[in-house]
């Protein structure tokens, strides 16, 4: 039962949220400081009427989660009330539009906007945040094969201002093109970056040389490699690579910063082998090859890849033959493999690994695995 006692409050919502918390029954509770939701079915009800409510009578909020919540279209402007909140998440909701009352939020020290499989406007106050520390965009989706779109937009397609916000540390799939990049470099107290949709070399260098980033996560095209094949090797503070669209040229080892701990390579039809290329990285856990290499054979040599947990290959249409020496992948705990004619999986593949594969690949009944699941590219 609500009272004026209770500060923190968990509501698992079912198909309609007033059957779990109607709001008749907020002034009974006026002083909770932390809101949090776990859906555990599809919600069938429209929330924007009852998110103004709880905008309007918990005032004295201070963490607000939302994840998964079934909201839609614009947030309420009735969210400016929350001045005291700190914490605001928006995850996998479908929140489209963003009110300027968000600005009120003077408090906020974490905001999390990563809405799913729509694209959420926003507007160009958020610099007006300024204690803001953590701030975490939703990754970009924007494909012709599939008719989702998810990612963000500024009001009146403006350039994003993100100065003032000194206390930022964590900045996560920010739009490179999309931001008034002055403004971030100012950001002193950055630690974490993760950057996307990287067109122009200029706009990535300064990020590359930041002294005060300790871990970058980049999604960049091909041709930057092309055109520049050591732009990476010094970046020790990049730890995630996403590379998409062909590379010119040979893949070679020291292009690449040994801090890596996972590495995509998506459409780049490089011209050698790259398991040579990545197998000694000391701290590579995950690798994803994705439609990138037409050799007909790989070959993990012995004891490369000894942090690998995760491998996915897809789409190596022209695979054939693949080669692992003793002691490589030794510490490899699941794989994928999809769209690619290896005709026996080797032998030398640690016992314990889950594997997914489709179509099967003979030697597969040696290993704990699933034939129709499709994971990471499913």
């Amino acid at each position: 039962m609500l009272n004026e006692r209770l500060r923190r409050l968990a509501i698992y919502v079912g198909e309609e949220v007033d059957a779990s918390l109607p709001n008749s029954s907020f002034k009974k509770a006026p002083n909770i400081r932390s809101l949090l939701f776990f859906p555990n079915q599809e919600c069938k009800q429209d929330h924007c009427s009852w998110m103004r409510s709880v905008c309007n009578e918990f005032q004295l909020l201070r963490v607000l989660d939302l994840n998964g919540f079934n909201i839609e279209g614009s947030l309420p402007k009735e969210i400016g009330n929350l001045i005291y909140l700190r914490f605001l998440s928006l995850n996998q909701t479908r929140i489209t539009e963003i009110p300027s009352s968000i600005s009120y939020l003077s408090c906020l020290e974490t905001l999390n906007l990563c809405v799913q499989d729509v694209v959420v406007t926003l507007p160009n106050i958020l610099w007006k945040l300024r204690r803001l520390k953590h701030l975490y965009f939703p990754s970009r989706i924007l494909s012709q094969e599939v008719s989702t779109k998810q990612g963000y937009a500024i009001e009146r397609g403006e350039m994003l201002r993100l100065d003032g916000l000194q206390y930022l540390e964590t900045l996560e799939n920010i739009d490179m093109d999309r931001v008034e990049l002055k403004g971030l470099l100012e950001l002193r107290n950055m630690r974490k970056l993760l950057a996307s949709c990287v067109s122009k070399k200029e706009n990535l260098d300064p990020f590359l040389k930041s002294s005060s980033i300790k871990r970058l996560s980049l999604k960049i095209d091909g041709s930057f490699v092309s055109e520049d094949p050591m732009i990476l090797s010094n970046c020790r503070a990049l730890h995630s690579l996403d590379i998409d669209n062909k590379i010119q040229g040979p893949l070679r080892f020291e292009m690449f910063p040994e801090n890596l701990v996972y590495i995509g390579l998506w459409y780049c039809y490089v011209e050698n082998d790259p398991m040579p290329v990545f197998e000694w990285l000391p701290h590579l856990k995950n690798l994803s090859l994705h439609i990138c290499y037409r050799g007909n054979e790989i070959k993990c040599s012995a004891g490369g890849f000894p942090q690998l947990t995760y491998l996915a290959i897809d789409g190596l249409f022209w695979l054939h033959e693949w080669i692992v020496g003793p002691g490589a992948l030794a510490k490899l705990e699941s794989m994928e493999i999809y769209n690619s004619p290896i005709r026996v999986l080797p032998d030398a593949l640690p016992s314990g690994v889950k594997i997914v594969c489709c179509p099967c690949v003979k030697g597969i009944e040696k290993y704990d695995s699933c034939h129709h699941y499709k994971g990471q590219f499913g």
